[in-house]
């Protein structure tokens, strides 16, 4: 099958295009190459940025198309509300209209949703968040990522085409850039090790994720790029976790211990507004659909990226960028 990937060339992107080429699918990716910290200079897949994007959709007549394209953090969006909704409703606006112009429609559209929209009405420890809970977003980029989902399920009802989202919970890279400050539980707490003396994160490190590898986001995607459904509805919605939650207080120290552990770790009681406390994705309604179940454990993803961490030191001991957005955070009374 021909996939194309828009924001195909950021961290969940890439390892979505390596699993479709390894199945002989051939992949496309449509990217603008804008965040400051992605490495570019190898993409895998087909590089069409430069091609006028309805001349793109015409010849090459995608089986899929895959909308990763987004802005992701929770904290910038809360004062560059402008980029997200520019970057996550408009440019989904655009994609959606060049389908309609070219009547060039996929077989399947792929979302990437969040469990940004769940927002605090599941804010309890332990609790299994399902795709039918209530969804009361808190920040702007949770309101960016619903706004998605609902376009993308009128297009699917309007135009008949099969349409699944995929809400992401806290995705990881083993490869990620820490110097990132907006994004990724793992990077930010590698960026405070190497650029600090302190390691000084937000709240009391009680605070929970469910932490997904982009590889096995990657794994889940393929399976929803073949997936039927039934009759009844073109639109579906499946939560991308592990079931699993894990406290901040026990990745960092973990981290600590591996990385540098003279370092002091430290919680400072200030919350980021547009943060809830505590996400855990229900993931039986993905497995029955998909048959997909996570395979990277938390404890062998620390220690992968803790070992590229290691042996990158010297190219990331830049500054402390996460303090950098903490201060902007400050000044704007972001933080609680």
């Amino acid at each position: 099958m021909k996939l194309l990937i828009t924001g195909g060339a950021g961290l969940i992107g890439q390892a979505i295009a390596k699993h479709h080429l390894s199945q002989g699918d051939i992949v496309y990716i449509y990217d603008n190459k804008s965040n400051p910290y992605n490495d570019y200079s190898n993409i895998i897949g087909i590089d069409c940025y430069s091609r006028d994007f309805e001349e793109l959709l015409l010849t090459e007549k995608f089986d899929i198309i895959s909308h990763q394209a987004a802005s992701v953090g929770v904290g910038e969006s809360m004062y560059n509300i402008q980029k997200y909704i520019t970057n996550n409703i408009q440019f989904t606006a655009e994609l959606l209209q060049a389908i309609i112009n070219t009547k060039m429609f996929p077989k399947h559209l792929i979302l990437a949703s969040s469990m940004g929209p769940y927002g605090y009405g599941n804010n309890i420890k332990g609790k299994e968040i399902k795709e039918t809970d209530l969804r009361i977003p808190q920040s702007i980029y949770g309101i960016s990522k619903m706004t998605q989902e609902e376009m993308f399920r009128v297009f699917s009802e309007t135009y008949n085409v099969k349409t699944i989202a995929l809400r992401y919970f806290s995705v990881y890279g083993t490869k990620a850039n820490p110097n990132n400050p907006f994004t990724g539980v793992l990077s930010i707490i590698a960026n405070k090790i190497i650029n600090s003396k302190i390691v000084e994160l937000n709240e009391d490190g009680e605070q929970t994720r469910d932490l997904i590898s982009a590889d096995d986001c990657a794994n889940a995607h393929f399976q929803a790029s073949r997936f039927q459904g039934d009759s009844t509805t073109n639109f579906y919605a499946f939560n991308l976790g592990t079931g699993k939650a894990v406290s901040l207080k026990y990745v960092a120290e973990k981290m600590i211990y591996l990385l540098d552990p003279t370092k002091e770790l430290k919680f400072n009681g200030q919350y980021r507004k547009g943060d809830i406390k505590h996400s855990c994705a229900a993931t039986q309604v993905t497995y029955l659909n998909l048959g997909f179940k996570a395979n990277t454990t938390i404890d062998y993803a620390i220690t992968e990226y803790c070992s590229y961490i290691h042996d990158n030191w010297e190219l990331f001991k830049t500054k402390d960028t996460c303090q950098e957005e903490q201060d902007k955070l400050s000044k704007l009374n972001l933080l609680k």
